[in-house]
């Protein structure tokens, strides 16, 4: 199987519910200039099923290791600039974005039953896991930006900027998040190597 099919399986594509109470943005960087093609295409796709649901809330934040730290907020702002946007704060990992995540809907005091969530295909598998640990009780829906688009040579996170080192990374750490993984994985909060 080459890479680009092994991408397409990876990834997660999930049917759309028919109602949703919150679409989650995730984070892919910004360099010093502009968004990651990672984080623009996740936005635009974001943008695309908020069509869907206009009464749902978007949720972002932005990576926390960013060379400029108000680029991707300042990109995403003007991107998500509905009164129904909640900016989450800087991440720097799976584990503490899906925290903060659900930190913003405690405090918006949203009952939410159905989400949406947006990222990349490769992270969206194991991203998925994390996502149920922290919102076991909610019927959590991914869409995913196909890895060759995301892919960024200017990407501060160092393993995204190529789509195959990306995949192959998700896939191999995808053992760690099973069983109590993801709780072991919350408490070192590994977060993305950068240059």
């Amino acid at each position: 199987m080459t890479l680009r099919k092994l991408a397409m399986v990876w990834e997660v594509n999930d049917p759309l519910p028919e109602n949703a109470d919150l679409i989650a943005v995730a984070s892919a960087a910004a360099t010093r200039e502009r968004l990651t093609k990672g984080s623009m295409e996740i936005s635009l796709l974001a943008l695309e099923v908020a069509k869907k649901y206009p009464s749902a809330l978007i949720c972002w934040g932005s990576f926390s290791k960013n060379p400029n730290p108000d680029i991707e907020w300042r990109e995403k702002a003007e991107i998500f600039s509905s009164n129904r946007n909640v900016f989450i704060g800087g991440v720097s990992s799976s584990t503490d974005e899906c925290k903060a995540f659900r930190s913003a809907i405690l405090a918006k005091k949203i009952d939410v039953r159905n989400v949406v969530v947006v990222t990349e295909g490769s992270h969206s598998r194991r991203y998925k896991r994390v996502w149920q640990h922290f919102f076991p009780n909610v019927n959590v829906c991914f869409r995913s930006v196909p890895a060759q688009k995301a892919a960024d040579r200017k990407n501060p996170i160092w393993l995204q900027r190529y789509w195959q080192v990306w995949l192959v990374a998700n896939i191999c750490a995808y053992p760690l998040y099973m069983g109590n993984g993801v709780k072991r994985m919350t408490r070192f909060n590994f977060s993305q190597p950068t240059l």
